[in-house]
């Protein structure tokens, strides 16, 4: 694992809210001290992403430099993993 934090930032505007950012956040708290300790969680009101799609890409988050549109639980957890298996 690199001694670099991983750049995790989370939508949590009211489109990206519905459709799941809050579910995201609540599986990372669940997350153990070690792998916590090795986010740099952040969140934000609106990426203004969903404009451009009319809401399809929520919701929107930021792993280092990676978009993931339309995540979910698993491709959050997937990109984590990666970059925290490296």
């Amino acid at each position: 694992m690199s001694d670099e934090k991983i750049q995790l930032m989370v939508c949590t505007g009211a489109t990206c809210t519905m459709k799941g950012s809050r579910d995201i956040l609540n599986q990372i708290s669940k997350l153990s001290a070690e792998k916590r300790d090795a986010i740099d969680l952040d969140t934000q009101r609106c990426f203004a992403r969903c404009e451009a799609s009319d809401g399809l890409w929520c919701p929107c988050v930021r792993v280092n430099d990676e978009w993931l549109i339309e995540a979910q639980w698993d491709d959050v957890r997937s990109a984590l993993n990666k970059l925290l298996d490296d």
